[in-house]
């Protein structure tokens, strides 16, 4: 009996352990966050060529540093799948 008291109990207190225990927060990332450049260019350009890639990079740069025009000139050549995402239907 003192046993399965004993048993009993651990099971109890792993259980409470497991519940207790902090749980990592996932780390969600937005499809359209231009603050990682390199996780959006892996997201939404990873099949395109260097050159469409560079041009995301100077333009997502451009973005950051608040010049929107640059930003605007850049965005024109990316890729029509990757501008819908931005544009509001």
């Amino acid at each position: 009996i003192r046993m399965s008291k004993f048993v009993s109990f651990f099971i109890f207190a792993m259980m409470v352990c497991a519940f207790a225990a902090p749980v990592d927060p996932v780390e969600e990332t937005d499809d359209l966050d231009l603050s990682k450049p390199a996780v959006f260019i892996e997201k939404h350009l990873a099949s395109e060529p260097e050159t469409v890639k560079a041009d995301a990079i100077e333009g997502i740069r451009n973005f950051q540093n608040y010049n929107l025009d640059g930003f605007k000139a850049h965005f024109d050549k990316w890729p029509a799948q990757v501008q819908k995402l931005f544009k509001e239907e």
